[in-house]
């Protein structure tokens, strides 16, 4: 939610679940937390509540999995497209880094 005040708005930090304490944060902190929820949550889970059934991507859910570079860039080009549906931003480039056992 944001206003004039400040456009990034403010909300309670809930990032992996609603602090316990309420806590309010705002401006960068309020939209990174919101960034975080939007890539860690599965697609289509606020249909239960009523909400946008386009909001989420499980990254959490890619972790450990045994992908190619052309799958990574696959992951890298849906984290960049789900970011890019919060209004609040105007651009973004995420970089994800494969790993393994090497």
């Amino acid at each position: 939610m944001s206003n004039a005040a400040d456009p990034l708005g403010v909300d309670i930090l809930a990032v992996t679940d609603i602090d316990p304490h309420f806590t309010l944060v705002w401006g960068q902190q309020n939209l990174q937390a919101a960034l975080l929820r939007r890539i860690s949550s599965p697609a289509g889970c606020m249909v239960a509540i009523g909400g946008d059934s386009d909001y989420g991507y499980d990254l959490p859910g890619q972790l450990n999995n045994d992908v190619s570079q052309s799958e990574m860039a696959g992951i890298t080009a849906q984290v960049q497209r789900e970011i890019d549906k919060d209004p609040r931003v105007q651009s973004n480039v995420p970089s994800l880094v494969l790993t393994g056992d090497s």
